[in-house]
């Protein structure tokens, strides 16, 4: 009897094993196809020209690709000295334009009128100093405290007399007009000594960069202002990162003749893609540009990537587990279920070196949000478009994407597509059609990305200084639980 029992389990699981091979093979064989029919649309000239690329680039392993990559990424960098003045600025008023937008389409205007501001771009002294105490540590660590004075406001501020201090015990702090206060890292007996001496000038400023959290508690503080993401924030400019327009196009190095510089991109394939472009009848933009998107087409796999350890949100899961039956995604972390797929960066711990060689091997990046809370656009999104990736985006409206200025060509939102396969369809377009790819990147040729840390606290700092300036008003939040989970 029990030999007949085993004998029909094993028989069970084989099935089994046999029906999940099927549909993995189906799987495969579904993406193979979608690949196929998108290259075969492509003319036959062209085809050829790409496969002949193909096979020449097949002699560069992955490290010669990436450090060809890295080094085209490099050469891209603008060290042209930017008006961040102007920047702060426009990006100050373009969050009153969003917000005044906003108000049209609700019936609950924004409580909170911002001070318009002059557009004398100049840096302008204070009648007096501003003192702003960083009441808490944040993540439990100091944040500025361990900064030089001119590291923590941006040099360019338009305002330049607030002063940073960590201890209220300072004998040289007279006043304090502001108090920052870590989301986190309030302590109710620690904050309770501040507000025993708490006079109506002082601002009480909470800090929270996070989506979804539960404020209840901090409700009965009765802070002024915050600082985060949202853009009806006190201050919220470049949070998770900026877009920033360039002052020049370098118009001058565009061409309308291909061939003026397709020999400096392609050596001896130039002819051939010059016929490519007079074809397709495209007006050729900087010579720069152009090599830097067809070296990352041709150096690029024809993949997404992906980088995730927070296994709570299910939605993205789940959307990943169906996406990546068409198209191939390389995805890492504690949420991924091992595969041969995915041997290849199993290793990658967060921000090791080879997490960051994992950014320039790609074509695509899913900048999935682990909520989709209004204005909750975090470095996912600009970390990828730094690093010259396509990002596939899953999280707040598309409108919030377009309110932060991210251009609608610069990346895909899931929302555009009716299903998970509709999505792979249009990505196996993308990678097999230069010219669709190329649509992506056009927008450089007036933008560039910010996205990192040094470059993105001087500026919140700085709009931070300059709402302290404009001030006029004493106002607090009743309810943060309300605001700060609105939208979600």
């Amino acid at each position: 009897f029990l030999l007949i029992r085993c004998c029909c389990l094993s028989l069970i699981i084989l099935f089994v094993v046999q029906i999940l091979t099927f549909y993995q093979n189906k799987d495969n064989n579904q993406t193979q196809t979608i690949r196929q029919q998108q290259f075969e649309r492509i003319p036959t000239t062209e085809r050829l020209f790409w496969t002949t690329l193909a096979e020449y680039d097949r002699q560069n392993f992955d490290e010669q690709k990436r450090l060809k990559l890295i080094l085209k990424h490099q050469q891209n960098v603008e060290y042209q000295q930017l008006n961040w003045t102007k920047i702060l600025y426009d990006s100050y008023k373009h969050k009153l334009a969003t917000l005044n937008e906003r108000d049209k389409t609700i019936n609950t205007p924004n409580q909170y009128k911002y001070e318009e501001v002059t557009n004398n771009y100049k840096l302008i002294n204070g009648k007096r100093q501003i003192t702003i105490l960083e009441a808490t540590t944040v993540f439990g660590q100091p944040k500025f405290c361990t900064k030089e004075e001119q590291k923590i406001f941006h040099p360019a501020c338009p305002f330049t007399n607030c002063l940073w201090k960590c201890s209220k015990e300072d004998k040289t702090v007279t006043q304090l007009d502001a108090l920052i206060f870590h989301h986190l890292d309030i302590n109710s007996e620690e904050i309770q000594k501040f507000l025993d001496k708490r006079t109506l000038n002082e601002i009480y400023i909470l800090w929270i960069d996070e989506a979804h959290k539960n404020l209840q508690h901090l409700n009965e503080y009765k802070f002024n202002w915050t600082l985060s993401f949202r853009q009806d924030s006190e201050i919220s400019i470049a949070t998770y990162g900026l877009i920033v327009k360039l002052q020049r196009h370098k118009q001058e190095e565009q061409h309308s003749n291909n061939e003026t510089f397709i020999p400096y991109m392609l050596d001896k394939h130039s002819h051939l893609f010059t016929n490519i472009l007079l074809n397709h009848s495209l007006i050729t933009v900087n010579k720069e540009l152009e090599q830097r998107i067809l070296t990352n087409y041709r150096f690029r796999k024809k993949q997404a990537l992906w980088f995730v350890s927070n296994c709570k949100p299910k939605k993205r899961l789940e959307y990943y587990e169906q996406l990546k039956k068409y198209f191939v995604i390389d995805a890492e972390g504690s949420c991924i279920k091992l595969d041969e797929q995915n041997l290849s960066i199993k290793q990658c711990g967060k921000s090791e070196q080879c997490e960051k060689d994992q950014l320039y091997l790609s074509m695509f990046y899913l900048a999935f949000e682990s909520q989709s809370c209004t204005d909750y656009v975090t470095e996912k999104l600009w970390r990828a478009l730094y690093h010259g990736m396509i990002p596939i985006i899953m999280g707040p409206k598309k409108q919030h994407y377009l309110d932060l200025n991210i251009p609608s060509t610069a990346f895909i939102h899931v929302d555009d597509y009716s299903s998970e396969k509709q999505l792979a369809i249009r990505l196996h377009e993308i990678s097999q059609n230069y010219f669709e790819y190329r649509k992506y990147f056009l927008w450089q040729t007036q933008y560039t990305i910010f996205y990192k840390p040094e470059d993105l606290e001087p500026l919140r700092m700085c709009e931070l200084c300059m709402k302290l300036n404009l001030n006029t008003k004493y106002r607090y939040y009743q309810n943060l639980q309300d605001w700060h989970n609105q939208g979600c």
